[in-house]
């Protein structure tokens, strides 16, 4: 069985809620950037994301994201 490639852990269930994800507009207002930045970090595969009409975010990658880059243990 081929997995789903928006959602590897889905367990073959093709269909992924994404009203759920992020828009480029909100991602960067919660962290309070630019969304040319947000664009920029998707292009460079730092930020990963899924083009449904538009970039959407998934609340666990931008949760990634952040951690990876706290220096907070």
């Amino acid at each position: 069985m081929v997995e789903n490639a928006l959602n590897p852990t889905s367990k073959g269930d093709p269909m992924v809620d994404i009203s759920k994800y992020f828009t480029v507009k909100e991602v960067a207002r919660r962290l309070d950037v630019t969304e040319d930045w947000i664009r920029d970090l998707i292009q460079s595969k730092q930020l990963k994301a899924v083009k449904v009409g538009k970039w959407r975010v998934d609340p666990d990658e931008l949760k990634r994201f952040i951690r990876e880059r706290t220096n907070i243990q």
